[in-house]
């Protein structure tokens, strides 16, 4: 704790004096980075130690054939974490320490208005934005690659469409933001979070629609037994549909918030003018959006399930009633069906 004080009263030290509107924003860049760092760190104890246990217990072929997907899932999900982190580390560097030479003296940061650090931040946020929307696009691609209900690649063509539309409207909001033309920025950013929105909509979906034809064909012989109970193989299948079904849900609850923010504040200082406490408010809503997606993220694989299960608690059980109740009365209508044509139909058939 000593040795912890005194690198703190370093850093404080190298500080220069700053507005409260500028420590406001300060102190928001650290607790993200911060965050960013702890989901990374936690991410990564939990796999290693997840792997530690499978591989004491057996080394079966199943989990060699998963390994390559958990990996990419992994990689793409530290990438997000760490990306999140350099974005806002270099946001606290360019915001409290950087100068710059104009051959006479040295300029602060408030009377600079380009730095090269701080496009280095833009680049890893929007870096982490891109990550993001590949995490639930992936987790779609892998999960049904080999089966009848795999995605087709004009879906696929469809969705990098909407991740170069999303980067032209980061781009412009950017350019906004370094010109000072703070409303306009507010609005681009609204446009480009309705376009992620409606995409990762999309992709959730898609993901849940096939995951339930999926469970449905689980289903047992509908010839001989015409009841609603479900099969085993379809209550091992439930839970997974609910997990990502609620994690998914919190993520573009998240993004919704984030948006909802962007308009209204847009529209305050369109006519009150622009002010520090509305960039204050939008940050600060922003990086709650941010944790609450690095959690989410952190919490949808199978190495983290005790924190899924501790966080997710009432609105996992929620789901998993509203999941069952469907699924039972869907599969009562294709067995009554496939007991009245004599033949087996499954969902994929209507």
């Amino acid at each position: 704790l000593r040795s912890l004080n005194s690198a703190v009263t370093l850093i404080m030290s190298t500080v220069p004096s700053m507005s409260f509107h500028a420590e406001v924003l300060s102190v928001r860049d650290a607790i993200t980075a911060f965050a960013a760092a702890v989901a990374s760190g936690f991410l990564t104890f939990s796999v290693v130690r997840h792997n530690a246990s499978l591989n004491r217990v057996s080394s079966n072929s199943s989990a060699s054939r998963n390994s390559a997907t958990n990996f990419v899932m992994f990689w793409n999900a530290q990438i997000t974490f760490i990306s999140y982190c350099l974005c806002y580390v270099l946001s606290f560097i360019d915001r409290v320490w950087y100068k710059e030479w104009d051959g006479e003296v040295w300029k602060n940061r408030d009377e600079i208005d380009f730095s090269w650090v701080g496009i280095a931040s833009w680049s890893f946020w929007n870096i982490a934005y891109f990550t993001i929307y590949m995490f639930i696009f992936l987790r779609l691609l892998y999960s049904f690659r080999h089966s009848k209900y795999r995605i087709s690649r004009n879906f696929i063509f469809f969705h990098i469409c909407i991740l170069n539309v999303v980067e032209i409207f980061f781009t412009v909001q950017a350019i906004l933001d370094y010109g000072g033309k703070y409303v306009e920025s507010y609005v681009v950013a609204a446009i480009g979070t309705v376009v992620i929105l409606g995409g990762l909509s999309h992709l959730e979906r898609t993901f849940n629609h096939r995951l339930f034809l999926l469970i449905l064909d689980q289903r047992e012989d509908t010839l001989t037994d015409e009841h609603d109970a479900l099969s085993d193989r379809q209550i091992a299948i439930i839970p997974l549909i609910v997990k990502q079904t609620v994690i998914a849900t919190v993520m573009i609850a998240a993004l919704i918030v984030f948006l909802l923010t962007s308009i209204v504040i847009a529209v305050i200082d369109s006519v009150y003018g622009t002010s520090t406490v509305s960039e204050e408010i939008h940050t600060w809503i922003l990086t709650a959006v941010i944790i609450t997606i690095m959690t989410s993220m952190a919490a949808s694989f199978r190495a983290t399930r005790s924190f899924y299960e501790c966080c997710c608690c009432a609105c996992r059980k929620v789901a998993v009633k509203c999941c069952i109740k469907k699924t039972k009365r869907e599969t009562s209508y294709l067995k009554a069906l496939s007991l009245k044509t004599g033949t087996r139909i499954d969902a994929s058939d209507l």
